[in-house]
């Protein structure tokens, strides 16, 4: 009894030199690269062009969760997320330990922690998708007012970036710079829009496209795109709130089950404990999170809007 008791001591504390070997390394990272945001921008300041030469060059492993981290809004970074994700997973480990001292327990506390800060990105991603979307119609209409008080399309851009609505004015301030350095108007909004990864903003993208070789009167142009953009606004608005009960009830649903396993685990291990500790129970386990996954899915599919 003594052994098993400084065993699990011993894994706590490992557990605990964990959580700071992890704190430790997230705080130093984060300070070097704010000092690395703070010479760029102290560059960008005086016009240096060479500034992204300072960039370091990502992982490509971890590309696509850096692009993942930019549709977010939270200027985290792919080591920064990963380190978020180990330190959220290890003290939910640590936690769930030292309420049931099973090592399965603590293997369900990893992988608790790892969805808490996925599903976190999430919401994030969700909310900053949605700002943009809102901010479109104000930033069209904002722009054809600037071309009928007679501003150039780059001055119009240019002023929504100083005087439009956050966050999307960083966007166009990004664009702002990159026509600075001789990219045109056209291939700046296409970056653009490969970065915010919204269907109204191509619309722009392609009408002044569009402008640029034919001509005509962009102002009423836009004047029209900012009109269906709001129509599409509010129907989006009328169906999220027209279906919300059932969102509420999917997630409900679809969390219940993880919810009273991990409660199962915590109160009356017994029943938990083969899962983890036979061949059938795994098996069980692993059908189980395959079918939990595929309904996820199915629900996602049914409650998002193509429109």
């Amino acid at each position: 009894m003594n052994g098993l008791g400084e065993s699990n001591l011993m894994l706590m504390l490992g557990g605990i030199a964990m959580v700071f070997a992890v704190t430790f390394f997230f705080f130093v990272r984060s300070l070097l690269e704010s000092r690395e945001r703070r010479l760029a921008q102290r560059l960008r300041e005086v016009g240096d062009e060479d500034e992204e030469k300072l960039d370091l060059e990502p992982d490509p492993a971890l590309k696509p969760l850096g692009e993942f981290l930019g549709d977010t809004g939270t200027n985290l970074t792919a080591e920064q997320a990963l380190g978020w994700m180990t330190f959220a997973s290890t003290v939910a480990s640590c936690l769930l330990f030292l309420l049931r001292p099973e090592w399965w327990v603590g293997m369900i506390g990893l992988v608790l922690g790892t969805v808490v800060v996925w599903v976190f990105l999430l919401i994030k991603r969700f909310r900053y998708q949605l700002t943009l979307q809102e901010q479109m119609p104000d930033t069209f209409f904002l722009l054809a007012r600037s071309l009928r008080a007679g501003l150039s399309l780059e001055q119009a851009l240019l002023l929504v970036g100083n005087q439009g609505a956050e966050p999307l004015a960083t966007e166009f301030r990004r664009a702002n710079n990159q026509i600075h350095l001789g990219l045109t108007i056209p291939a700046a909004l296409g970056i653009m829009a490969k970065r915010l990864k919204v269907n109204d903003f191509n619309n722009l993208v392609s009408t002044v496209g569009l402008y640029t070789i034919t001509g005509g009167n962009l102002p009423l142009m836009l004047d029209r795109l900012a009109a269906s953009t709001r129509e599409q606004n509010q129907f989006r608005a009328f169906f999220r709130s027209a279906t919300a009960l059932g969102r509420m009830s999917s997630f409900f649903i679809a969390g219940a089950g993880p919810f009273f396993f991990i409660v199962y685990a915590l109160m009356e291990p017994e029943y938990a404990e083969f899962f983890f500790t036979s061949q059938a129970g795994l098996a069980t386990l692993l059908v189980v999170v395959f079918l939990e996954t595929i309904g996820l899915i199915w629900l996602w599919n049914i409650i998002r809007l193509d429109y």
